[in-house]
């Protein structure tokens, strides 16, 4: 946002840059300067949480796994899901939180949330729905 202010300083951002953040979690580890910031300089939305669902947001965060073995053999999708899979086992806990849904095996793509919240998919309500929608 900064190098685009700098680059087009007549923009009007509040009418052109939509930014969703869910959770309170995210704001939390969002530094507060730069929460002000985007505040100040974009059209802000904080929406509810994706981890948990039920609440006018899809529930992203599911402990069961069984989606991985038909991703792996889809055949336009295979090699997206199998490397978002080599990336998470690598990752989980390494990057500053130790993930209990990747951990055992699950899916935890809770921030999609802002995603399918923009491009209205809210009838979409669990990663079962997410996958039936896009990958079936």
């Amino acid at each position: 946002m900064k190098s685009i202010r700098a680059a087009m300083p007549s923009l009007n951002r509040k009418q052109r840059i939509h930014t969703f953040q869910h959770g309170t979690w995210n704001e939390n580890a969002t530094t507060p300067e730069d929460l002000l910031y985007v505040r100040e300089y974009a059209d802000y939305s904080k929406i509810p949480d994706g981890n948990g669902g039920g609440n006018g947001t899809l529930s992203f965060n599911n402990k069961g796994g069984q989606w991985w073995s038909r991703l792996a053999e889809h055949k336009a999708l295979a090699p997206l899901w199998i490397e978002a899979k080599r990336l998470r086992e690598e990752n989980n806990g390494h990057a500053g939180y130790d993930n209990p849904t990747i951990a055992e095996g699950g899916f935890d793509f809770s921030d999609t949330v802002e995603a399918t919240w923009t491009f209205r998919f809210n009838q979409l309500e669990t990663t079962d729905d997410f996958f039936q929608r896009f990958a079936a």
